[in-house]
């Protein structure tokens, strides 16, 4: 592996306050990966070159150790990659594609199949061409706490060309925390962001701002869901484009699930084929399921 002293940008995303505006900053981060360092980097290209021994990001995933971060220069990827570690940051700042076009599964499957999956970040990246772009699946099959999921964010990629979700957030066991995401473009895409819940799992602190979809979403441009019995609160769903979408914010649950406290505020809803923000309330063999603490304020809807 090359040693390599690497300079590049880190975006940091802040939620602040029920306004839901996001303040990015940029910063450098100098790494020698001779070192063990918590600013370790590893670099990936696809063309190889002295010294560098990552030609696809998952190889770089893979050599990753916690605190790592996997930097990718600019080639184009036909890989499905797979993020099943924790502290891993994989960002680009360079003209990097993941093109999906021969490849099955999404372009980051970020999962907790295996073990705890916190404090992951996926960055930069324009992804096209696959059915699903990035998906963060919590799964939690022994009930081990020590495999639940935190602080996931996926931050300032483009998604061209998906036949499914762009972002899609899937957990059915275990607990999960704090996920993050914010400033992507979805031109086009069968829906943009979906978040669902099922089960009786806890999922809290979610934020999905200042993402851009439009023109050409068929479904639903942020869609929230909860069943089974399972709890989502603290959402915040800010500063996102959703014009010319089907629907532009739906929120359903069935069941005996909760979803509450969620902040809708300062959204473009626009256009849309379907009703700009949907609650619904589906079929409850309990008649227990719950949305409560709903804000809704600030919003360009028609």
């Amino acid at each position: 592996m090359r040693k390599v002293a690497a300079v590049f940008s880190v975006l940091l995303v802040l939620s602040l306050g029920l306004a839901g505006s996001f303040v990015v900053m940029t910063g450098t981060v100098e790494a020698d990966h001779t070192s063990n360092s918590p600013t370790d980097v590893v670099v990936v290209n696809a063309s190889g070159g002295p010294g560098v021994t990552n030609t696809t990001i998952q190889a770089g995933v893979n050599h990753a150790t916690p605190g790592d971060t996997v930097f990718v220069e600019s080639e184009t990827y036909e890989e499905s990659v797979v993020v099943n570690k924790t502290d891993i940051t994989i960002v680009t700042n360079e003209s990097v594609t993941l093109n999906g076009s021969t490849v099955t599964g999404p372009a980051f499957n970020v999962t907790s199949a295996e073990g705890n999956v916190s404090n992951v970040e996926i960055g930069g990246f324009s992804i096209a061409n696959y059915g699903t772009g990035v998906a963060v699946d919590g799964v939690n099959s022994t009930g081990d706490a020590t495999l639940d999921m935190r602080n996931i964010s996926v931050l300032n990629n483009t998604f061209q060309d998906i036949s499914g979700t762009a972002v899609s957030v899937d957990h059915d066991s275990g607990e999960f925390e704090l996920v993050t995401i914010a400033d992507n473009t979805i031109p086009n895409a069968s829906d943009g962001v979906s978040v669902s819940v099922a089960n009786s799992v806890s999922t809290e602190n979610v934020t999905v701002g200042n993402n851009s979809m439009g023109g050409e979403i068929d479904g639903s441009a942020v869609s929230l869901s909860a069943g089974g019995a399972t709890t989502l609160t603290d959402l915040n769903v800010v500063l996102n484009n959703g014009s010319a979408s089907g629907t532009g914010l739906d929120v359903s649950l069935q069941d005996s699930a909760s979803i509450t406290d969620i902040n809708a505020t300062a959204n473009e809803f626009t256009s849309t084929g379907g009703d700009a923000i949907s609650l619904v309330t589906g079929s409850s063999t309990t008649g227990t399921a719950d949305i409560s603490n709903v804000e809704i304020g600030g919003n360009l809807l028609n």
